[in-house]
C-alpha cells in the first residue's frame, strides 16, 4: 500500500472535488445542448472519434483542481499534452468518457480520475462521476470501493456460460474487425454482452454487480484506471495485457476472470 490511509483518503478526496468540477461543467453543456446549442462538435482525425468543447472545458476543471490541490503531481488526461510532475504521483483523467452518448443525448457518460504511484506501478485513488444520475464511485488503495456512500463488493462467482459481459469498441477499423470477430466467438459462449459507450461506467458497473466482468481492446489509461480500481477494490481482478497492437483490458470477479482473460485474449489476437 502506497502511504497510510489517511494519505490514500485525501487522494481520493482531490479525485472526487476534481471528478465533480469537471461534472458541473458537464451538466452546464448538457443542459445548453438541450436547448439546441452548440457544443463546438469536431473530430479528433476520425469520424467516430468525437470531441467537443465540453470534453475541453472539463479537463480545464479537474487541472484547476490539480493546481490547487496537487501541484506538484503529474497529469496525463485524454485532451491535454502530459504534464510532468515531480511527486512520484500522476493523475490520469478522462473528462469525459462516453462523448458520443453526451452528443447524441444518451446518458451514459460520466468524469473518471485517478491517482497512481508511478514508481510502484499501482493505482491508488479513483473517483468516477456521473452527473446524470448524479452517482458517485469511489476507490482507494486499501480502503475499498464505494458507491454513493454504500461499500461495494465482494463479488460473487459467475461462470462463464450464466456471465454478463460488458464491452466496447475502439475507433480504429482494423482493431475493431478483430473485436467484432471476438464478439461473434464470445457470445454464444456467456449470458448475454452489453455496449454501453462508456468504459469507466462498465468498470464500475462491474464494481457494484451490474456486469460480471468488462472486456475491450485498445482502451487508453484515462479510460479504466479509476474503473479499474473500483473493481479490485470491491475483490475482483483487472488485467491489462499487451496484446498487439493495442492493450487489451479484462476485469471481473476472481472466479471468472483467468478464463476469461484466456478465452478473450486468444479470440482478440
Amino acid at each position: 500500500m502506497t502511504g497510510p490511509p489517511a494519505r490514500v483518503a485525501e487522494l481520493v478526496d482531490v479525485a472526487e472535488a476534481a471528478a465533480r468540477a469537471a461534472g458541473a461543467v458537464l451538466a452546464r453543456f448538457a443542459a445548453r445542448r438541450q436547448a439546441g446549442g452548440d457544443l463546438g462538435l469536431r473530430d479528433k482525425g476520425s469520424a467516430r472519434d468525437l470531441v467537443t468543447d465540453a470534453d475541453v472545458a472539463a479537463q480545464a476543471a479537474v487541472a484547476e483542481v490539480l493546481a490547487a490541490r496537487r501541484p506538484a503531481d503529474g497529469v496525463l488526461g485524454e485532451e491535454q499534452p502530459e504534464q510532468p510532475g515531480s511527486s512520484g504521483l500522476r493523475w490520469l483523467v478522462d473528462p469525459l468518457d462516453g462523448t458520443t452518448n453526451f452528443v447524441y443525448g444518451r446518458p451514459d457518460w460520466c468524469v473518471s480520475v485517478a491517482c497512481e504511484d508511478t514508481s510502484a506501478g499501482e493505482l491508488i485513488a479513483g473517483a468516477v462521476f456521473e452527473p446524470t444520475r448524479g452517482q458517485l464511485w469511489l476507490a482507494g488503495l486499501g480502503l475499498g470501493a464505494w458507491r454513493d456512500g454504500t461499500r461495494l463488493g465482494p463479488l460473487g462467482p459467475s461462470p462463464l456460460a450464466e456471465a454478463l459481459v460488458a464491452t466496447g469498441f475502439h475507433y480504429d477499423l482494423a482493431l475493431r474487425r478483430r473485436e467484432a470477430a471476438m464478439v461473434a466467438e464470445l457470445l454464444p459462449r456467456v449470458r448475454d454482452l452489453r455496449r454501453n459507450g462508456s468504459a469507466a461506467l462498465d468498470l464500475a458497473g462491474v464494481a457494484a454487480g451490474q456486469a460480471d466482468a468488462f472486456v475491450e481492446a485498445g482502451v487508453h489509461p484515462w479510460d479504466w484506471a479509476a474503473g479499474a480500481l473500483l473493481v479490485t477494490e470491491a475483490g475482483g481482478l483487472a488485467t491489462m495485457t499487451d496484446l498487439d497492437p493495442m492493450g487489451l483490458l479484462v476485469a471481473a470477479n476472481p472466479a471468472l476472470h483467468g478464463e476469461l482473460l484466456e478465452l478473450v485474449a486468444s479470440l482478440v489476437a
